[in-house]
């Protein structure tokens, strides 16, 4: 389970008049983005053993995008809940996250308690990303 923030988001003409020192910018907030949303992801994921917190990963594919990695495939499950539990956390989330979501659905029998870790977490930096990148930009 991965999830892309791309600030690009049709701007690539823009991005490339940048000058170096503004793109430097973007790329160390894209970067302390990705280190903080790790840390706070892995101490809302729950703990049995430790996998999930161990495979709680980031990734800069480019220099102005920024990838948060769950990397154990049943991520997903405790991330949503499964069954009643996803039936009643899902329809809470953005419409492209509930599409997400449903790509996990194998038949609403499920009895995985939702333990949301990797959307709080990217959400509240998100945020932040947003406010720093305002603050850096106009300084």
């Amino acid at each position: 389970m991965g999830f892309n923030i791309d600030i690009t988001n049709n701007l690539n003409k823009r991005l490339d008049s940048l000058t170096a020192e503004v793109q430097q910018i973007v790329k160390d907030e894209l970067n302390a983005f990705g280190l903080e949303t790790v840390a706070m992801a892995k101490n809302l994921a729950p703990v049995d053993i430790g996998f999930l917190r161990n495979g709680i990963t980031y990734d800069m594919p480019t220099p102005l995008s920024v990838e948060i990695i769950s990397a154990y495939n049943y991520s997903a499950y405790i991330e949503f809940g499964t069954g009643v539990f996803a039936a009643a956390y899902v329809p809470s989330l953005p419409p492209e996250i509930q599409k997400y979501a449903m790509t996990f659905f194998v038949n609403g029998k499920g009895r995985v308690m939702a333990r949301p870790f990797l959307f709080p977490a990217i959400e509240f930096n998100r945020i932040k990303l947003i406010e720093n990148l305002k603050r850096e930009l106009n300084a």
